[in-house]
């Protein structure tokens, strides 16, 4: 069964560059989970409306635990990519773990576990974000440098070594995400991490908004911008890499957390090499959750609804500029989703102008239409599918 989803959509799979759904950001979620399980991603899913671009989910060393087919191909039966934070530790033992140093990782004492891991990666066949060993400028990993007896130079070392054994075994389908958490003065440089534009494809960012929620740093309610804005100065002063917001989320103390969603997300719309965010959809040291409250569920919902987060329903006119008399012919691209068909709608000034059904693989649709007036055009989906409005286009009439 996976074997047959991957093979359908191997060749639409998300990207690393936005460039073939220029102008758009994907969404994605981070939902409580454990191997082979996907009734959170299910629930929220249903609340927001729409399935996912991104799943994200963790996987740790200790447990030697084999690659996740079930979590990636339920991320591949969506039609979205799998983002795996894959984490060299032991998560309930703190940051002093011997085993799982830097040195260790770079002498090639789990070599035949990455092996292993990396093989199943390549077997499986569809594209795979590997989110390695994150958040690593702090101290709250035992893979930072500031911690468990690891030295200076040896993350990028560790890296580029476990980088060299997914290259041996031809994991092509694997791209590599390095993501810091937001900087802090008392945090390790990002530059010195930095593990080179050849190690990486991606760059990811991990921050949220604690509010007032943790006393014992002074934690105020903070905007999208004053948190990751002095992140992303240092990231492009290092590398041009596009940027996708790896961990991302709001309290709802100290602030209007319905507000911030939708002001987050109309933010992320200012930069323009940010192809998308994963919100941390976890009650844990707070509720992060899309759905804490019922103001911050509607918000998020209809922020997702504007036509920046529809990368998959695309419209293009062959002409923006055509004689009075001619037709006009506008491109709909679509990626349905769950393998159905999709009812895809053309209007024009709110008014239902053409309507054709697609396959239930990727499909690119044509229409032509009289142009007798410069007219704004937009699709839509319709039916079975998630509710979806593409980017609008204005064809003028000369």
């Amino acid at each position: 069964m996976i074997a047959t989803l991957v093979a359908a959509v191997l060749g639409t799979l998300i990207s690393t560059s936005p460039a073939s759904a220029a102008g758009c950001l994907r969404w994605g979620a981070l939902p409580p989970s454990s191997p082979g399980d996907v009734s959170e991603l299910e629930a929220l899913e249903g609340a927001v409306g729409r399935p996912v671009d991104y799943l994200g989910y963790y996987q740790g060393w200790a447990a030697r635990d084999a690659f996740d087919t079930t979590r990636a191909g339920a991320a591949v039966a969506r039609g979205a990519t799998p983002v795996v934070a894959w984490e060299p530790w032991d998560w309930t033992g703190g940051v002093n773990q011997p085993e799982f140093r830097l040195a260790r990782v770079i002498a090639g004492d789990h070599d035949d576990y990455i092996r292993a891991w990396a093989q199943d990666a390549k077997a499986f066949g569809g594209r795979i974000i590997l989110r390695f060993a994150y958040e690593m400028n702090g101290d709250w990993m035992p893979w930072s440098e500031s911690v468990n007896g690891n030295r200076p130079g040896e993350y990028v070392r560790a890296w580029r070594h476990v980088h060299r054994i997914f290259d041996q075994v031809g994991a092509r389908n694997v791209r590599w995400i390095w993501a810091p958490n937001v900087v802090s003065p008392a945090f390790t440089p990002l530059k010195r991490l930095y593990p080179g534009d050849r190690w990486v494809d991606l760059v990811g960012i991990d921050g949220y908004n604690w509010g007032t929620t943790q006393s014992s740093w002074g934690s105020t309610w903070q905007s999208f911008d004053r948190i990751f804005r002095p992140t992303i100065r240092k990231l492009r002063r290092i590398t041009s890499k596009r940027i996708l917001i790896t961990e991302i989320a709001s309290t709802e103390h100290g602030g209007d957390k319905a507000a911030w969603t939708r002001k987050t997300l109309r933010a992320m719309g200012r930069y323009p090499f940010i192809v998308g965010f994963m919100w941390f959809n976890y009650d844990k040291e707070t509720d992060w959750r899309i759905q804490s409250s019922a103001s911050s569920l509607r918000s998020f919902r209809k922020a997702l609804s504007h036509h920046r987060f529809s990368c998959r329903l695309r419209l293009k006119a062959r002409s923006r500029s055509v004689r009075r008399g001619a037709p006009a012919k506008l491109v709909v691209r679509v990626r349905p989703y769950g393998g159905e068909r999709a009812h895809v709608v053309l209007s024009r000034g709110g008014k239902k102008v053409r309507a054709r059904w697609t396959g239930p693989s990727p499909s690119k649709l044509v229409f032509e239409v009289p142009a007798r007036r410069a007219a704004r055009y937009v699709a839509r989906l319709r039916g079975p599918q998630p509710r979806m409005r593409s980017n609008p286009v204005r064809v003028r009439v000369r």
